[in-house]
């Protein structure tokens, strides 16, 4: 179960957590909301009021400046922890929280650590050791006490979404290696973020059982692929490292030939054309001389494999390159060989506040 918070008005969330965490009781119930915390990035440290953009706080509770005009509050990182933190402990709920969102370029004023993440998540798992029939019991009296006018509930259906059978289930490294392998040739890509190939090619998810750390793995034990951690000296966010295919088993293509049904030489290439965008007007190369024989012409080739189209392109081919390792330690091992058994899983994967950047701030 999932929700966000900021949106109900007093009357709704006074009897919030006693409807949610006392009379439903789920066993995972996740929550969001904005971090004013966050807000600050907005403006410089010293950037007088006026220059807020936003809402003023709808309640009249407080004079902060919201993101949105529907949001009753905001709360900042103490708040929101203060909060949880209390109602976890009333409803028998142990609660992980942390903060998602992270801005794409370093703030200018150093304050990364402190502002954190641009929502604030909360991930409250049942102590099963607590009777459920104590849970609702008490927060259907809480709900009652707090006179909130609310008819009794009624559960009109209910829902299971079965995980996927390879969640927490991968192959070996090689097959995973080998797929993405097969995903950059077939799109002829040297190079691909770690995020793309996550995202876009679903299939190398399901192999990995669902971590990314797997992924990494497989990058790094493969003699095909490399993994960088920064491009051109300057260190990436783990979502923005970068696999570097080292060998290709396809054929270079000319992309202009197949964009252009006609001469394929690559001297009738237009200025300023890119592989994969379509032509405009149709060009005019009648004063183009196609003939033959001069030293370095393709204009000739008639197969892939006379000329290599693709050889200076960065990345194709042979990269020597050391590469840190990643401590595949803290992933856990058990039965290796078989690339299906697993030991303790990472705290990273366990995580459902944990985003790209592992941000796992507080456990209460």
């Amino acid at each position: 179960m999932a929700r966000s918070i900021e949106h109900l008005p007093e009357s709704v969330f006074s009897v919030y957590d006693a409807m949610l965490l006392g009379v439903y009781h789920p066993r995972i119930l996740l929550i969001s909301t904005p971090s004013y915390t966050f807000n600050a990035r907005f403006t410089a440290p010293d950037a007088p009021r006026s220059v807020r953009k936003g809402f003023q706080d709808p309640t009249g509770r407080t004079d902060r400046i919201f993101r949105h005009d529907d949001h009753q509050f905001e709360w900042t990182i103490d708040e929101f922890r203060s909060w949880c933190t209390r109602v976890a402990q009333e409803w028998g709920y142990n609660v992980h929280i942390g903060t998602v969102g992270r801005a794409l370029e370093p703030d200018p004023f150093g304050r990364d650590e402190e502002l954190q993440g641009a929502s604030q998540v909360a991930v409250f798992r049942r102590i099963e050791a607590v009777e459920n029939t104590d849970r609702e019991k008490r927060g259907r009296e809480k709900v009652q006490s707090l006179n909130s006018g609310t008819e009794t509930h009624v559960l009109l259906a209910s829902y299971q979404h079965a995980a996927d059978p390879s969640a927490e289930n991968p192959v070996s490294l090689e097959l995973i290696a080998n797929q993405v392998k097969q995903l950059m040739d077939a799109r002829r890509e040297a190079f691909s973020e770690i995020r793309e190939m996550w995202f876009d090619g679903a299939e190398v998810a399901k192999m990995c059982g669902g971590w990314v750390e797997v992924l990494l793995k497989a990058v790094e034990e493969s003699p095909d692929l490399s993994l960088a951690r920064d491009i051109d000296g300057v260190a990436r966010r783990r979502d923005r490292w970068r696999i570097e295919l080292l060998s290709s088993t396809m054929s270079p293509v000319n992309l202009w030939a197949e964009t252009y049904d006609g001469d394929t030489s690559a001297d009738m290439v237009p200025e300023g054309w890119t592989p994969g965008e379509p032509l405009g007007d149709s060009p005019d190369y009648s004063d183009v001389d196609n003939s033959t024989g001069v030293e370095g012409d393709v204009s000739a080739v008639t197969s892939d494999d006379d000329v290599d189209i693709a050889s200076d392109v960065d990345g194709w081919g042979t990269v020597d390159q050391q590469v840190p390792t990643v401590p595949w330690d803290t992933l856990g091992k058990n039965n290796w060989d078989d690339g299906k058994s697993w030991g303790h899983v990472p705290a990273a994967a366990l995580s459902s506040t944990a985003g790209w950047d592992g941000d796992e701030d507080t456990t209460s």
